[in-house]
């Protein structure tokens, strides 16, 4: 600018005349001038560059998208998967969110029966509803949450809400994950299968003897990248996955024990396993007012950050993240709309820029990545897809649309002589003989 150079020129050419004339009472006034005025332009030059201190929470909701880990969405995935009938605009637009997690909902009835077909159904209507949308986009990873914020997309991350949608096949968890799906909760929190039980118990008296196949479903899960939801789990199963995972687990709109007593809610041993077990997992805490306070029918904005900060000292800021609502209501003076002026108040009350770019969506895009370097590493390592079998028909549940499983490796039977002589003979030897049996366990073409 003119001013600048105008300034820089006359103190340049101060100083030169003072270092060619010798010293006076007036070169020394010229001297103090000159300091002076670089003292009064580093001052300038500070005060006028914004500081850290000067920007808002709400900040962070610019440079990182807003990841909501528990969608209510799943309030309009219904048996009418007609995408021209469905508003898709007035969903998403009216909240202030950059990328969603978007879990199937398939009955616990349909359990055994149709739950693997309603689950692609609703798959299928979630992948046309984006590709109908001018703003969202498929997230199949960490750097696609990235690259759609860049773009001012909105990032969807399929999941599949329920172990019983698997039918307790390893093959249709691979399927799931071709069609995009990122997060599997191991059992629903009103449904359990055989291989997880639900924190609701034996709702389908069944005969949960499927400790193993838990096991395969887990390795599988790192082997593929897909995370691991343990919400709705019971503690049993949450306890063994902890120990048999290497890829951190998370925990979707749920709350603490210490602070409400919910079957749903993670209790502090659990906390401890996870941070050092699993110690990348994630915990995205609940908006439902029945998790989050005592008094949910008078709960306010209030309570919610109160669970923020106790996750805070719990867990530490890179663990947690915003879950959504499971059922229920949200606090009263707490909408989408006030995540803006609720960061704000967060930062007033002594949260980092980066705490909060951790929390409204660094944290989850990170658990991801981790997720996904875990399946990098067991490719480099030739691990093979698991091959482990459940026989449903095991159970003592009805089961008249399941046929029994081959057996995967059948006894190979001996070759019999047969009982009875020819009745007739050749009337020509052959000329040679063979010079071994037929081997009884090779396959025929």
């Amino acid at each position: 600018m003119p001013f600048f150079r105008d300034l820089c020129s006359g103190i340049v050419g101060n100083f030169r005349n003072c270092m060619t004339t010798p010293l006076t009472r007036k070169k020394l006034l010229i001297i103090g001038g000159i300091i002076l005025a670089i003292i009064l332009l580093i001052i300038i030059i500070v005060v006028s560059v914004p500081s850290a201190s000067d920007s808002n929470g709400r900040d962070a909701l610019v440079n990182v998208p807003l990841v909501e880990g528990n969608s209510d969405f799943k309030a309009y995935l219904t048996t009418n998967y007609i995408v021209s009938n469905y508003k898709y605009d007035d969903h998403f637009k009216e909240k202030t969110i950059g990328a969603q997690v978007i879990a199937t909902s398939v009955a616990c009835d349909a359990q055994f029966k149709d739950a693997v077909p309603q689950t692609v159904d609703q798959l299928d209507f979630l992948q046309r509803l984006v590709e109908a949308s001018n703003f969202l986009k498929i997230a199949h990873g960490a750097q696609d949450i990235r690259t759609n914020k860049v773009n001012n997309q909105h990032s969807v991350v399929l999941a599949v809400g329920g172990g019983h949608s698997l039918d307790s096949r390893l093959s249709v968890l691979r399927n799931y994950f071709n069609y995009g799906v990122r997060l599997v909760s191991l059992a629903s929190s009103d449904c359990t299968n055989p291989w997880a039980m639900s924190i609701s118990g034996d709702a389908n008296n069944i005969t949960w003897n499927g400790a193993n196949f838990l096991k395969a479903v887990v390795g599988e899960m790192n082997r593929l990248g897909v995370a691991i939801d343990l919400a709705g789990s019971d503690k049993t199963v949450q306890t063994s996955v902890l120990d048999n995972t290497n890829a951190p687990v998370i925990y979707r709109g749920v709350g603490f024990s210490s602070i409400v007593k919910n079957n749903i809610n993670i209790d502090d041993d659990i906390l401890e396993k996870m941070k050092t077990k699993a110690k990348d997992s994630l915990v995205m805490l609940s908006l439902d007012c029945s998790l989050i306070s005592n008094n949910a029918s008078d709960c306010t904005k209030k309570d919610f950050k109160a669970l923020l900060n106790t996750a805070k000292s719990k867990l530490g800021v890179a663990n947690i993240g915003i879950g959504g609502l499971r059922t229920g209501a949200m606090p009263k003076d707490l909408g989408y709309g006030d995540f803006p002026a609720l960061f704000d108040e967060l930062k007033n009350e002594g949260w980092a820029i980066h705490e909060l770019e951790l929390l409204a969506g660094n944290n989850f895009i990170n658990f991801l990545q981790n997720v996904e370097e875990e399946a990098k590493n067991l490719a480099a390592k030739k691990q093979q897809p698991a091959e482990d079998l459940f026989d449903i028909k095991s159970l003592n549940i009805k089961t008249d649309c399941y046929t029994p499983l081959p057996d995967p490796n059948p006894t190979p039977q001996p070759t019999q002589a047969p009982t009875t002589a020819p009745t007739s003979v050749p009337t020509e030897a052959p000329t040679t003989t063979p010079t071994a049996a037929p081997n009884a366990t090779t396959k025929g073409p």
